[in-house]
């Protein structure tokens, strides 16, 4: 579990701990008099002030770049739940603590691309690849979302670039996109028909406005 993660869950099992202990120290206990009641309750109440002023103070100690870190990954899970608002002010408030946090604008991006404000989200893509130009993840992302925007040609750079990291998880989503007039000249090298037809297939589907699928299109094929 990242470090991120964990604060959060201590977080919660601090809010559940509060919740059990607010019950027997607000009630009547058996034998307990009217001014115990009171001394137990201002107690009680004392008790859980402390723990959350330690609570907030350690959030804020753990400095700019852990809270830039934690608000990222909570905007990335609120997309990934299609909640974009929720996601929109998470991001904004892991760059408002950290504005040299790539991440963050990368998850950003995301959310903007999805909100179709396409001008913010390619200012979001280009401000993570300018802190972090090397970031797998935000090559992939920047690429699709120049693909989705019809500008294949420049998606293939950072598709390349993605692929390119000895760390991305999984090249496989950029070989895909980037690869396929290099495997659909191999296969018809190869002599396997039904392999070039698929990949022509997919460049026609993905990359219509590419040079690659105009040389297919007359037969060009070296």
């Amino acid at each position: 579990m990242s470090r991120p993660l964990r604060a959060l869950n201590a977080l919660a099992l601090a809010a559940a701990l509060f919740g059990c202990a607010g019950g027997p120290l607000s009630g009547d206990l058996p034998g307990e008099t009217d001014s115990g009641a009171i001394i137990g309750e201002v107690a009680g109440a004392r008790e859980r002030a402390r723990i959350h002023t330690e609570l907030a103070g350690s959030y804020y100690l753990a400095g700019a770049r852990e809270r830039a870190r934690i608000h990222t990954e909570l905007a990335g899970s609120y997309y990934q739940r299609g909640n974009l608002g929720v996601a929109l002010a998470e991001a904004r408030t892991a760059i408002a603590a950290d504005s040299s946090y790539a991440p963050a604008y990368n998850v950003l991006g995301l959310v903007y691309s999805d909100l179709r404000e396409n001008g913010e989200a390619e200012g979001a893509f280009e401000r993570s690849l300018r802190l972090n130009p090397n970031d797998p993840d935000a090559n992939h992302n920047y690429a699709w979302f120049l693909c989705e925007n019809k500008r294949e040609e420049e998606a293939i750079r950072y598709f390349l670039l993605a692929i390119r990291h000895p760390l991305y998880a999984t090249p496989q989503k950029s070989y895909a996109m980037a690869a396929l007039w290099l495997a659909l000249r191999i296969e018809r090298r190869l002599g396997d028909s039904s392999a070039v037809t698929g990949y022509a297939n997919q460049l026609r589907r993905r990359f219509p406005g590419s040079k690659e699928y105009q040389e297919l299109q007359k037969g060009s094929f070296e």
